[in-house]
């Protein structure tokens, strides 16, 4: 019950946040992936977004993984242990996850797990949290825009300073960092961020 009425009630936020956030993410994402990749999604909930980066990029193949089915997905997909991503090394021209290592209680192992699956290239959209009031700002917003599909929360946000330690101890080398349109129209564009890296093993 509660998690319907939320779901009415943010109605018109979720209409505003997709045109807003939603559609200038894919198309972003889609602009840093190379044509004809294979692409996996870790974490890709219901592939609603991996149907847009397809949309701005046809001749990539999105698959993904989750550990959850709450919903039917607009991709294929595979329910996994949130540990073991259950694909051999080197799998995939690229591993993305959007908006999911905040889910997890320590995102460092399944980086780790994203580098060992990925030919070379991952991509990574999170937040760039520092401080009390940017927490709780993003807390809200994670829990509003999560609670209706019953997708929990653990709040695991991180400075610039923590991403770039966790992607250093996975053996990543970042190429490129860019702030990207904000939850709604244009609030909170500090908080979002893609992060471009390749495997450190490819270059040398």
């Amino acid at each position: 019950m509660v998690k319907k009425i939320l779901s009415h009630l943010f109605l018109p936020f979720k209409i505003v946040h997709f045109r807003s956030y939603t559609e200038p993410l894919a198309a972003e994402i889609a602009s840093l992936i190379p044509p004809k990749s294979t692409v996996l999604d870790v974490g890709c909930d219901n592939g609603f977004l991996d149907s847009l980066i397809i949309k701005n990029k046809p001749s990539i193949k999105i698959v993904g993984i989750d550990i959850q089915a709450n919903r039917p997905s607009l991709i294929s997909r595979k329910i996994y242990d949130g540990h073991k991503i259950p694909y051999e090394s080197n799998s995939f021209d690229v591993v993305m996850a959007n908006d999911v290592l905040h889910h997890t209680t320590d995102a460092l192992p399944l980086i780790k797990e994203m580098t060992r699956v990925s030919r070379g290239r991952v991509i990574i959209k999170d937040g760039i949290i520092d401080g009390r009031m940017p927490w709780l700002i993003n807390g809200v917003i994670d829990y509003l825009l999560n609670a209706p599909y019953g997708i929990k929360c653990t709040y695991n946000y991180m400075n610039e300073k923590e991403w770039v330690d966790l992607f250093t101890k996975s053996h990543l080398k970042l190429i490129h960092k860019k702030q990207i349109a904000g939850f709604i129209l244009g609030f909170g564009k500090e908080y979002n961020s893609i992060f471009l890296l390749e495997k450190e093993s490819i270059n040398h």
